[in-house]
């Protein structure tokens, strides 16, 4: 019997506080149904991406980060990923951010690795 994968569900939660002043609990889950079975990987991590900004706290968000501006910074972020994947993707000095974009359709599993080092350099994911 062969089945296909029509939606995929995913949920995160995050518990903050402490037991003095009380722990708070936020949790979401969003369903997505999928069209194409190959790009799921793609709407996984789309999907997380989304979740984790409603999950990232509210101080964080509204400070703006100091952009770095400079040439140096254009090369340290390419630096940040693997060669063979910095090789497919742009980088663009944009003055307040580097903005990071594909030379061509990634697929699924180097999007997915292009968003993990987007995300551990505090970066954010925008289609």
């Amino acid at each position: 019997m062969s089945s296909k994968v029509t939606k995929i569900v995913i949920g995160k939660g995050k518990t903050t506080g402490d037991e003095k002043a009380g722990w708070t609990k936020r949790y979401y889950e969003v369903e997505v149904s999928v069209t194409d079975e190959n790009e799921i990987g793609i709407v996984k991590a789309n999907v997380e991406g989304l979740i984790d900004g409603w999950l990232e706290p509210v101080a964080a968000k509204s400070k703006p980060q100091e952009p770095k501006g400079t040439p140096e910074a254009h090369m340290e972020i390419e630096q940040c990923f693997p060669k063979e994947l910095a090789e497919l993707l742009n980088f663009e000095d944009q003055g307040k951010w580097i903005k990071v974009s594909p030379k061509e359709f990634l697929g699924s599993d180097n999007f997915a690795r292009v968003l993990t080092v987007v995300r551990e350099l505090k970066g954010e994911y925008v289609s």
